[in-house]
């Protein structure tokens, strides 16, 4: 049986608050994404609650990371609002 994707999120907080006291002991943790991320729509520019103007390329996301380089990216993204 495959479990939905609420059900593996709610086992793995279980799992991790089970295990929580003894994560001071431990000298090392690993974390691995295993999920596939399904991204809706990048906002390039927030004009309101809820309302926004999209990134509609791969393309135009390159180029805003890109325009980001060497800078504080959230401040720089942050201020195209």
């Amino acid at each position: 049986m495959q479990l939905t994707r609420e059900q593996v999120c709610e086992l793995t907080a279980r799992k991790l608050a089970a295990a929580a006291a003894s994560v001071p002991t431990i000298k090392a943790t690993i974390g691995l994404d295993g999920f596939v991320d399904e991204i809706i729509a990048v906002v390039d520019k927030r004009t309101g609650q809820g309302k926004y103007d999209p990134i509609r390329t791969i393309g135009d996301l390159g180029a805003k990371i890109s325009n980001a380089a060497g800078r504080a990216a959230i401040t720089n993204w942050s201020s195209s609002r």
